[in-house]
């Protein structure tokens, strides 16, 4: 495929999942929630009565998480990568739409929600646990697919399949001739932590759905 083609059907996908991103969150607000710069504050071990916290934590957008879209964008990804320790439940809720937006799909599912699959006891994960209990089904799916969209399992299995090895620097050959077998290239996609994060957000969704059922 041309660039120039690769170039407009990606845009296209990326307007649509905008677009989904949008309607999905459009009524999520920060509320009374920890925002960005109250978080980094935090992360500073600034205190709540400290005048520059206070300061900062008034420059917090509440209402329109696409603001906070454009801030990061402007930033060109050179903002605090552990900021989302530091959030509650509604800062985490608040800040996830405007990272979709963005892209930074991995960011999520690495820092975020890296604790499903090595649980440090240590720490209290509770809060990442209440904010996807806030998400709604439809924030779920948007959630989901746009991790499907960055992961593209399809498109990797593809490669796998028709894989002809790599070649060599110094001769020029490829000595891998063989392409992988269905079951190899679904074990070697299926055994990377993004993967496995992935398919414990889905059972955590399903759970949730099962439990409100129930509970009405």
């Amino acid at each position: 495929m041309g660039l120039l083609i690769y170039n407009e059907v990606t845009d296209t996908i990326t307007n649509i999942m905008e677009a989904s991103i949008y309607e999905a969150f459009k009524d999520v607000e920060l509320g009374d929630g920890i925002g960005y710069f109250e978080a980094d504050c935090i992360d500073d071990y600034l205190k709540p009565d400290d005048p520059f916290y206070q300061i900062k934590k008034a420059e917090d957008e509440r209402k329109d998480w696409r603001k906070v879209a454009t801030m990061l964008k402007a930033w060109n990804g050179k903002y605090n990568k552990s900021i989302n320790c530091f959030m509650d439940a509604k800062g985490l809720y608040f800040f996830l739409p405007a990272m979709l937006t963005l892209g930074y799909v991995d960011e999520i599912v690495e820092y975020w929600f890296n604790y499903l699959i090595e649980n440090n006891c240590k720490i209290d994960y509770s809060k990442y646990d209440k904010m996807l209990a806030m998400l709604t089904p439809t924030q779920q799916k948007c959630f989901l697919d746009c991790i499907a969209l960055d992961f593209e399992y399809e498109e990797r299995m593809e490669h796998l399949l028709n894989y002809k090895g790599c070649v060599c620097s110094n001769c020029g050959k490829i000595h891998e001739p063989e392409s992988y077998t269905m079951e190899q290239a679904k074990e070697e996609i299926e055994s990377e932590d993004y993967f496995k994060i992935w398919m414990k957000l889905k059972e955590i969704f399903d759970e949730n759905e099962k439990k409100e059922i129930t509970e009405n």
